[in-house]
């Protein structure tokens, strides 16, 4: 197996988000947390994973009403008054400008790096090298 090389390419944070039907105060505890139907992505998922470990100590089990493989379909799941859901922001920036749902304050610290993986000690073909280049340089993802 060839050894890799990481450089951090984004900070992502993901946020607790809901639909703007439901009657929830904007500042939600971990009692709040705990009793919360939850609408998420499938086990195993990086998402999903982040979330699991940002609240073991506190909420051993969330209440997980709906497993689901798409992101899409979480948001509209959740549109749907189906639970609350947790995506990153760049996920959920359309939605939430458009007035489909709103984000909670929470306890959680949910944040990541997205890495851009290449293999070390290999020279990167010139339009993968061009490619990574546009994906740092693109202004769209530092405004989100």
């Amino acid at each position: 197996m060839p050894s890799l090389m990481t450089q951090v390419w984004l900070k992502d944070e993901l946020v607790v988000f809901g639909s703007t039907e439901e009657d929830r105060p904007e500042h939600l505890s971990w009692e709040d947390l705990k009793q919360a139907s939850w609408v998420m992505r499938e086990s195993g998922s990086g998402t999903r994973n982040i979330l699991e470990q940002a609240t073991a100590a506190e909420i051993p089990q969330l209440n997980v009403v709906l497993s689901l493989a798409h992101m899409e379909a979480v948001k509209q799941a959740v549109i749907h008054q189906m639970g609350l859901g947790c995506l990153s922001r760049m996920a959920i920036s359309q939605e939430l400008n458009a007035g489909l749902i709103r984000l909670y304050q929470t306890p959680l610290e949910l944040n990541r790096n997205l890495l851009i993986v290449t293999p070390k000690n290999t020279a990167l073909t010139q339009n993968a090298q061009r490619f990574i280049d546009l994906c740092c340089a693109a202004p769209i993802l530092s405004t989100l």
